[in-house]
């Protein structure tokens, strides 16, 4: 992260042309990665998109009640989002209020993963493929997947040109900053496997829901889904990162305890990220 903002300060003001420019590297990475997305096939799209839905098919246990229940809560959001749609509050001055909360908490994911996967005991991952499964990768590789990616918000933010800077008081709601203090304590004093309730939430949102949320920005901004990059290019590494998630709840929820860990978590973060998306398109 640009020297200009750390991130754990609560105040101060991010100039975003800036600190894209000091994070020039990363930006860089983030040009070829999205360059490798944008040549994929259908072929391989569609693979992807069937291994999710293999894995969702052939779960079982606690592992298919977790699921079942992020579908429930997805559903709930989804609902939302389409009655902020309806009733026209979905604008270039809304997305960039929400872009700004996805850059904040995503800005945290890189830290939580490797505060997760320290956490994590050795046959949870050792079973795990290191080089496709993105949690087994970070810890046999040291190989972050996320890393970078809150930049992608920074540049949907530029692209809108209703912001150029960042007040970290009055920009980032309280919700946000709620996303990114519960899951530190989650990984500090709770027991890891609830982080899964985090992580699975987000991760199999934006992989199975994120084609008809950028439908209708795209409608009503007469903008393309490449144009809205912290949605589209996570929609598409997310069916993957979404099966890497079940393929860790299907070794690390074993109990009651542990599903209830894993459900409290994702129930939390349901509630904060609708009420931080409903915010940002509050007019």
């Amino acid at each position: 992260m640009s020297e200009l903002f750390k991130l754990d300060q609560l105040s101060g003001t991010l100039n975003i042309k800036e600190a894209l420019e000091m994070n020039q590297e990363m930006v860089n990475k983030l040009a070829n990665l999205t360059n490798i997305l944008d040549k994929l096939s259908e072929d391989r799209l569609s693979q992807e998109k069937n291994n999710l839905d293999v894995a969702i098919s052939q779960a079982s246990g606690y592992t298919k009640e977790i699921i079942e229940h992020a579908i429930t809560l997805h559903t709930e959001y989804v609902s939302m989002v389409s009655t902020i749609a309806e009733k026209g509050k979905i604008t270039k001055s809304g997305l960039t209020k929400y872009f700004i909360q996805g850059w904040y908490h995503t800005s945290y994911t890189t830290r939580f993963e490797k505060l997760f996967t320290a956490r994590l005991e050795g046959n949870h991952l050792n079973s795990l493929d290191s080089d496709h499964n993105k949690f087994a990768k970070l810890n046999e590789h040291d190989i972050d997947e996320e890393e970078g990616h809150e930049l992608w918000a920074l540049q949907d933010v530029l692209f809108l040109k209703d912001k150029n800077e960042i007040n970290i008081l009055e920009d980032v709601f309280s919700e946000t900053k709620a996303i990114v203090g519960t899951q530190h304590d989650r990984l500090s004093r709770l027991p890891a496997v609830g982080f899964l309730g985090y992580s699975f939430y987000l991760e199999f949102l934006i992989a199975t829901q994120s084609i008809g949320l950028l439908s209708a920005l795209n409608r009503v901004l007469g903008t393309s889904p490449a144009d809205h990059k912290f949605i589209y290019y996570h929609y598409l590494v997310d069916q993957g990162h979404a099966v890497d998630n079940i393929q860790l709840l299907d070794r690390m929820v074993r109990s009651e305890e542990d599903y209830q860990e894993v459900i409290d978590n994702m129930n939390l973060i349901h509630t904060l990220y609708s009420g931080l998306t409903e915010r940002s398109f509050r007019l």
